[in-house]
């Protein structure tokens, strides 16, 4: 017990100091008095060094710092420290101890990260009426994922990263991927579901842009892989880090925006040749258009068109 072995120590320099004053000029109380400051010294630091986050390669430092080798086991003793003469290297041996107490701090930190993506999964939702599975991350879990991506970066600003270099840098590279995927994912799935329609369900849109409808085509078959292999997968961080998804996500939402583009320009002609289009939605724009010859279908859109005007008699 430190603190009783630190209590006994300052009785016994309280006792020391009030001996007679011949006493004092001897050389023996002046070694004495030394001994005991020295033993007062040390003992903070013994227990310090009983810290629980002390590791192997904290007590090879002490022994590096110190000049002496020693073997912690069974038989390691109170004396076996103090024969170190720790109270030579106080501040050292203060770094040392707040060295594995803050590499404690971060490996317990790394572990329930680690933890935590090993078993976190997307949620997935139906595409329409097919068995294809629109992926997200909850929330909770893009928050879980900005607060784990905040403290690795705290831990690669910090002075004792070098012992779990590897892991963190590994860490920071998973969780940007999983960052970056998710958001370019969300962003391909909103537009392709929009314009799959569009392009796969409207016959003007195939017949006026040939080129972004067959471009569409090949974006539908890669953006269904990638869904597919998502779901097979189903951990976040397994699925996000795939060799090459991001690379090919980037190309996909490059080519969407391009069909994006080239709709736009075209349902943009039509309504400058009449205007009241633009009181129209794009889908709603794309039927009037592919039912040019079905007055039927276009009067149902009338209301749109001009307003207070329920239908056309035909």
């Amino acid at each position: 017990n430190c603190e009783e072995i630190e209590d006994g120590a300052k009785s016994l320099y309280k006792q020391l100091r009030g001996s007679d004053k011949f006493i004092k000029q001897s050389d023996v109380y002046a070694v004495t008095e030394t001994n005991v400051k020295n033993f007062m010294s040390t003992i903070p630091l013994v227990a310090d060094l009983r810290h629980p986050s002390m590791r192997d390669r904290h007590w090879k430092m002490l022994m590096d710092l110190t000049g002496v080798k020693f073997v912690i086991d069974d038989t390691f003793k109170l004396d076996n420290l103090l024969a170190l003469g720790l109270h030579n290297f106080e501040d050292d041996v203060g770094e040392i101890v707040n060295r594995a107490q803050k590499e404690e701090k971060m490996e317990q930190a790394l572990k329930k990260i680690a933890g935590t993506w090993v078993n976190l999964e997307f949620v997935f939702s139906q595409h329409k009426d097919t068995d294809i599975q629109l992926v997200k991350l909850s929330e909770e879990d893009f928050e879980c994922l900005e607060d784990h991506q905040l403290q690795v970066q705290n831990m690669m600003g910090s002075r004792y990263l070098s012992t779990f270099e590897e892991e963190v840098t590994g860490f920071q590279k998973k969780l940007s991927g999983v960052a970056d995927v998710v958001t370019i994912m969300n962003e391909i799935q909103r537009t392709w579901s929009y314009l799959e329609t569009l392009f796969i369900g409207s016959e003007e849109v195939k017949k006026e842009l040939p080129e972004d409808t067959e471009r569409f085509a090949g974006i539908d078959v890669d953006v269904r892989k990638v869904l597919k292999d998502f779901f097979e997968v189903k951990n976040a961080a397994k699925a996000c880090n795939i060799d090459g998804v991001f690379k090919l996500l980037e190309d996909t939402q490059h080519k969407l925006e391009l069909c994006e583009k080239s709709l736009a320009n075209y349902l943009e002609q039509k309504r400058r040749i009449f205007p009241r289009f633009y009181f129209v939605s794009t889908s709603d724009l794309l039927d009037i258009l592919s039912n040019g010859n079905a007055p039927d279908k276009v009067n149902f859109h009338m209301p749109k068109i001009i307003a207070a005007v329920d239908h056309l008699d035909l």
